[in-house]
């Protein structure tokens, strides 16, 4: 008996165990001896932000945005900056960055549209 075996463990005399047990140590032998190196890591640059703020930035509230500019020469209709702005109310109300077509919907709703 080996001494990696298990104290009271007695080792398979089956052949095909035996057989595999002896290809599994070539293997690992010969394996180990040919295995390439590799290179060791470089050390990681540290971030200038804080771990706080990458969480906030990534999980955290929203910060406010105004509604983007209007495009040079045209204006944009009143009923679409009502909209962006009573979506972007509910998104930073319920912490949604991206809301779902029905959110979109009860957004609409709270507007005072219906179907016609």
């Amino acid at each position: 008996m080996t001494p990696s075996a298990a104290p009271g463990r007695r080792k398979s005399t089956h052949p095909k165990t035996a057989a595999a047990r002896e290809k599994r140590r070539r293997t690992a032998t010969t394996e180990s001896a040919a295995a390439p190196q590799r290179a060791p890591r470089k050390p990681r640059a540290k971030s200038a932000a804080p771990a706080s703020a990458k969480r906030t930035a990534k999980h955290g509230l929203m910060a406010r945005r105004a509604p983007p500019p209007a495009p040079q020469g045209l204006e944009v209709d009143p009923d679409v900056l009502q909209f962006i702005e009573a979506l972007d109310l509910y998104r930073h109300q319920h912490s949604r960055p991206f809301p779902s077509w029905s959110e979109v919907l009860h957004v609409l709703r709270w507007l005072g549209y219906r179907k016609a």
